[in-house]
């Protein structure tokens, strides 16, 4: 099987002006189905939600500036809630991080608006029937934001430091260890040999591309954590701790589609109150609005006259993790144990009260309306007295009388972990603490800045944490998360390790029949539901505000910007332009 982007001759033009149609024929990288960490609000993908009637996706205003002729210049200014701990994209796994340095580096494949494969760093290649090799040719135009060319070679050493345990690579390590070698044919063309068919190796090759002349040095404490150089559209100007990152837009970039915008401000404001406040300033111009926040403004003039909402579901969820690794923690190895703990969680009460109606209990990692998902499986329900049996069961009982269960001498007392400023965990977790004292069990919550918070799970130092996954496109990638292989090092932070699902993961993955790898989904799909490694609570639906200014901003099941074509087809209108070069973000 074989893919080509024919190349444009020597004198075509570029295509930085050209309508958004043209835009979209050439696709960049986006989010795919490896999975990152957000914050509950952190960016364009939260799930907000509404207690009456809920608008479905076919309510949302058209947005595409339908005649007009797109433009360049003026900026967009978006709230983070956190900053990253770096931009390094082999080493990163958080979904603020690859929101920003999706603009700056770029992988030979990408994926569209519909989740097609289509060329990016390779402008074509040829892959076997039996999914075994895939030769990539590489755009020959392609070039670093320092002027040199993009290089089998740098195809290779990304995969060496993928595969290398210092640059924590975890959530894309296991990509690639089907992968039998990796050679460079010629300086533009890259051969992957697989030792057993593997269907999903095409949809790995999005990963983000890095030059071997200025990343070969070790990851902790390189310079170009901070100050990133790629092959994309934009490049770092600026990054003020505390305050914001910005991109902007290469005046030299290599490929068809630069982008319209000049910059990118993304503007660290932790708490959402500020930010929406920010946003009726004018201080920001696109938020996902928490649903409280988003019910008070309901009949806004002022917001309604300068913003357009946007509702819209997304392929992610929020989950509580249980440390199933024995040797880390007494509490939840046992799978009666975890199971206790989601009856304790009243998801059917913070869907209706916290997210106000706006979201849905689930069971399982895969999308709700996917073929992938068993249908069939219905969330625990919120049942005390089942979770008291369950614990009792299981040898955690009162054998002291003091009020908390205890076995061998244990207090059932455990620490939840989360990250400051979240106000929708901040009411999940002081609800399932005060359903836990009834059943006798303590939890403590401690509430770290993201960074530690996200260092502590990453080195599974914790005992429970709650965190949300954004899934995005692709095949979905269960492997990395729940198979035992990755329970040390990889992304199965949760330690779960079950031969039977690995069984199931393993057929997943390798199985060339389309309808067999939905049935395995399904299966492992049921096997989550009855091991419970962590608690699926719940996928929420977005409310975004986007100012009225910006045309082509286009929801998806990956959010507003998470995929192709993405902010590299917002624009403004000349006559609406909001910021210049001597403005201050």
């Amino acid at each position: 099987m074989s893919f080509e982007r024919p190349l444009p001759g020597p004198n075509s033009p570029r295509s930085d002006l050209a309508p958004p149609a043209t835009v979209a024929s050439n696709a960049r990288r986006r989010l795919r189905a490896r999975p990152l960490w957000a914050l509950a609000s952190l960016f364009l993908m939260l799930g907000t939600g509404h207690s009456h009637a809920q608008p479905t996706d076919s309510d949302n205003p058209t947005l595409a500036g339908t005649g007009e002729t797109p433009m360049s210049g003026d900026w967009v200014i978006i709230r983070i809630a956190s900053e990253p701990l770096h931009l390094n994209p082999v080493a990163s796994s958080e979904s603020t991080a690859s929101m920003i340095f999706d603009e700056i580096f770029e992988g030979l494949v990408a994926f569209n608006a519909q989740n097609e494969i289509v060329p990016h760093l390779a402008h074509r290649w040829e892959s076997s029937p039996q999914g075994t090799e895939i030769i990539f040719h590489l755009d020959p135009r392609a070039r670093w934001a320092d002027g040199r060319p993009v290089t089998a070679s740098d195809v290779l050493f990304t995969v060496e430091r993928i595969r290398d345990p210092a640059w924590r690579a975890a959530n894309k390590r296991s990509d690639f260890a089907p992968l039998q070698s990796l050679d460079a044919l010629d300086s533009l063309t890259v051969r992957a040999r697989y030792a057993e068919p593997t269907p999903l190796a095409l949809q790995t090759w999005d990963i983000a591309i890095i030059p071997r002349h200025l990343y070969d040095q070790p990851f902790e404490g390189h310079p170009l954590n901070r100050q990133p150089i790629g092959s994309g559209p934009y490049q770092l100007r600026e990054w003020v701790p505390g305050r914001h990152i910005i991109t902007e837009r290469r005046g030299d970039y290599w490929g068809d589609t630069g982008g319209y915008l000049e910059r990118i401000v993304y503007k660290l404001i932790p708490n959402s109150t500020a930010a929406f406040l920010a946003l009726k300033k004018g201080d920001i111009d696109l938020l996902a609005v928490r649903p409280v926040l988003w019910d008070r403004s309901t009949g806004d003039a002022q917001l309604d006259d300068r913003f357009h909402r946007l509702s819209y579901y997304i392929d992610g969820f929020t989950y509580l993790g249980w440390q199933c690794d024995a040797s880390r923690g007494p509490f939840f190895h046992d799978p009666r144990v975890r199971r206790a703990m989601t009856l304790t969680v009243n998801r059917t009460n913070f869907v209706q009260k916290t997210l106000r109606g706006y979201g849905r209990a689930v069971t399982g990692p895969f999308y709700p309306d996917s073929p992938y998902c068993d249908s069939s499986l219905v969330p625990l329900p919120f049942d005390p007295t089942a979770a008291a049996a369950l614990l009792t069961a299981a040898g955690w009982e009162d054998h002291d009388g003091d009020g908390l269960r205890d076995k061998d001498g244990t207090p059932f007392r455990f620490i939840a972990l989360m990250p400051t400023g979240v106000s929708d965990w901040e009411a999940l977790l002081n609800a399932f603490r005060e359903d836990l004292k009834v059943l006798g069990v303590e939890m403590q919550i401690q509430r770290y800045e993201w960074g530690t918070f996200y260092e502590r799970v990453q080195n599974r130092d914790f005992q429970m944490y709650v965190i949300r996954q954004n899934n995005g496109q692709g095949i979905p990638e269960v492997y990395d998360s729940w198979h035992s292989s990755e329970a040390e090092t990889g992304f199965n932070r949760c330690g779960l390790k079950d031969a039977n699902l690995d069984r199931a993961l393993e057929r997943y993955r390798s199985t060339l029949d389309p309808d067999d790898r939905k049935a395995q989904a399904r299966k492992i799909h049921g096997m989550l539901h009855e091991l419970q490694p962590v608690t699926f609570v719940s996928q929420s639906r977005s409310l975004v505000a986007v100012d009225k200014r910006l045309r082509n901003v286009i929801p998806s099941p990956a959010g507003v910007q998470r995929y192709y074509p993405g902010p590299l087809q917002w624009w403004v209108p000349l006559s609406e332009h909001r910021y210049s070069a001597t403005s201050a973000p």
